[in-house]
């Protein structure tokens, strides 16, 4: 019988010193699972706040690109106006060397013919003069729409490319919103 009682004295002394450790095993692990908590806490915090500052550089960022963007549209109005006075200026200078030329053919040809033909020469003169200036004044009409044409292009692709830059902030300012919510371990915990 000695060794029955020494056995459940052994299990009974087991059993006493499990609930003793499962007494302190709990809270321990409790406090494991507490520090855990705050240092998965205090690493959200930290990488909410460096999103966030990354953020707030690319809107600044985007701000300057903002601005970027007035100056090269201004700048590619600028070359198309240029274009359109270099063509316009050449076109000029073709025709005012076409009538240079019919006023010395006609010259030329009322010498030879002599002044009985000079009637004749006189009209188709005048008619090849008419006809240049009517391909003069489209030439320029067509150099207006293409400057019109190009400074709505430059005004089209400014406009688009504001729309999206200020897409692209505002989609960054809404993220730090949210970012915001996590950027303390308090809030990070669930507490702010």
């Amino acid at each position: 019988m000695s060794s029955g009682n020494n056995s459940a004295g052994t299990t009974a002394a087991g059993a006493a010193g499990a609930a003793t450790a499962a007494s302190w095993v709990n809270p321990a692990m409790f406090g494991l699972q507490a520090l855990a908590m705050v240092g998965s806490a205090r690493n959200q915090a930290k990488q909410s706040k460096a999103q966030i500052r990354a953020n707030n550089e690319a809107i600044r960022d985007i701000n300057a690109q903002i601005g970027m963007t007035d100056e090269a549209a201004v700048a590619q109005g600028e070359v198309a106006q240029g274009d359109y006075y270099r063509a316009w200026n050449q076109s000029g200078q073709k025709y005012s060397n076409m009538f240079d030329d019919l006023f010395q053919k006609h010259e030329t040809n009322l010498g030879i013919q002599g002044f009985a033909y000079s009637g004749g020469l006189e009209r188709s003169t005048e008619l090849m003069g008419e006809r240049m200036t009517e391909e003069f004044e489209t030439g320029r009409e067509n150099l207006l729409d293409s400057l019109d044409k190009s400074l709505a292009n430059i005004s089209e692709w400014q406009q688009s490319e504001k729309f999206r830059l200020e897409a692209d902030k505002r989609k960054l300012k809404a993220q730090n919103r949210v970012l915001r919510k996590s950027n303390s371990t308090w809030k990070a915990l669930g507490f702010g």
